[in-house]
């Protein structure tokens, strides 16, 4: 998933599905400027990875991003390379006038790094 470039301290919805089995989630955001790559392992945890059922219920987290910048819904697969998923995701994000920008949603095949 593409980062998003947020200007504002706006709240995130976001809902995502596996199918399968657990997956990780977390919310990072980047501590350098400009665009350039970023590893996550290098990156601010604003929402702590850990692992969801979500191939049982679709997962819902909402969040407050606490500062301008730039973000990344992470998924993560590592402890089950084996295992191949897809995910699903849908991300709102609700804007300072009650509107909601978005939905960004996808649905990935294939193992996830």
């Amino acid at each position: 998933m593409s980062p998003l470039s947020l200007p504002f301290l706006l709240p995130l919805l976001s809902r995502f599905a596996s199918d399968g089995a657990v997956i990780c989630f977390g919310v990072f955001t980047r501590t350098q400027e400009g665009g350039g790559h970023q590893k996550v392992g290098d990156m601010l945890q604003v929402l702590p990875s850990e692992r969801y059922n979500a191939h049982m219920v679709p997962e819902d987290r909402s969040l407050t991003c606490p500062e301008p910048g730039t973000y990344r819904l992470h998924f993560d697969n590592t402890y089950s390379l084996l295992q191949f998923k897809t995910i699903s995701y849908t991300v709102d994000v609700l804007l300072p006038d009650g509107h909601v920008q978005g939905p960004r949603s996808n649905r990935g095949d294939g193992r996830l790094e």
